[in-house]
């Protein structure tokens, strides 16, 4: 009889225990509510500044187009020594080309002239570029190109350019 009082003392808080319920432990598995955080203050993070787009002048561009053509003319030149795959050589002779037309827009007058006459020397040289490896005169080619490059170094530099480029 004794122990049947224990159980039934110890179903008894049992019971008691399930339907009163255990408010902690309810409260730990529940899903809280988020707190409005618009309300809060706003502190921007980051605040962007614009900035004028920069204006390159025309003696900046052509020092840039120059140097650039200096080292597509060397690239081209070792290129062409090394006896390269066709493709880079086209790639780096075009390179070449595209300089010596965005500093052809640069200049005026008389400089612009010698350098077009430079630009169609090498445009016919591309013509000798494109037939095959085999039959084209790899040497003579080398000799035109070096020519040219001279001229260029010598007569464009930037120096000796400065009075006809576009203002």
């Amino acid at each position: 009889m004794v122990k049947m009082q224990t159980i039934a003392k110890v179903l008894i808080i049992l019971l008691i225990f399930i339907a009163s319920g255990c408010e902690p432990l309810r409260k730990k598995f529940t899903r809280q509510k988020k707190k409005d955080e618009s309300q809060s203050a706003f502190i921007p993070v980051l605040d962007p500044v614009d900035y004028p787009d920069k204006v390159e002048t025309p003696e900046e561009s052509y020092r840039h187009y120059f140097s650039l053509w200096q080292v597509w003319d060397k690239d081209f030149m070792m290129r062409l020594q090394e006896n390269s795959s066709d493709k880079k050589i086209n790639f780096t002779f075009n390179q070449v080309l595209l300089q010596l037309t965005e500093m052809e827009k640069l200049l005026t007058g008389e400089k612009q002239q010698k350098i077009r006459e430079y630009i169609g020397q090498l445009t016919a040289l591309g013509q000798d570029l494109k037939q095959p490896a085999q039959i084209r005169n790899s040497s003579l080619i080398q000799r035109k190109v070096e020519h040219i490059g001279k001229d260029l170094r010598i007569g464009f530099r930037f120096k000796d350019v400065q009075g006809s480029l576009v203002q």
